[in-house]
């Protein structure tokens, strides 16, 4: 304690309290990124599923045809 009854901390400890920060603030930025990179594959992944759905079931079929298509 100093003279006034204030509290100091050493260079060593504010070096250690900073680092541990540092490697939080890295780690969650790591963690963060690798989800959003997972969650944007997935994605592309389902919409190239959906694409090939589509394909498979071919086009939909309208419920009022155009003028012209109709067989008298």
């Amino acid at each position: 304690m100093g003279q006034n009854g204030a509290m100091y901390m050493s260079a060593e400890l504010l070096a250690i309290i900073f680092s541990a920060a540092g490697l939080l603030v890295t780690l969650g930025g790591g963690l963060f990124a690798g989800f959003a990179w997972m969650i944007r594959r997935t994605d592309a992944q389902l919409t190239e599923v959906k694409i090939s759905l589509a394909r498979l079931e071919g086009p939909r079929e309208l419920l009022i045809l155009p003028r012209g298509s109709v067989n008298h």
